[in-house]
């Protein structure tokens, strides 16, 4: 069961004011399955945190990146959830 709500929220890096998000853009570019898998793995962190590897690793500052292992070894980097 959910609690309230999340512990902390996932921001996608934006390019300037009003700009374009890539890593969003990236995610919506993948199959359903990987996209649903990511899905799972954000909302994990959102709703778990505090965690650390395998899922999620510290970048620097307030950034951190979430993995994702996919079929036939294939590893997805999350970076700038904070």
């Amino acid at each position: 069961m959910l609690r309230d709500g999340p512990k902390l929220s996932a921001d996608f890096f934006r390019q300037g004011e009003g700009g374009s998000e890539p890593v969003r853009d990236w995610l919506k570019s993948l199959p359903q399955a990987e996209k649903s898998e990511i899905g799972k793995d954000i909302l994990a962190v959102q709703f778990g945190w505090p965690l650390g590897l395998p899922l999620v690793d510290h970048v620097e500052g307030d950034i951190w990146e979430v993995r994702t292992k996919l079929a036939k070894e294939r590893l997805k980097r999350l970076k700038g959830l904070k």
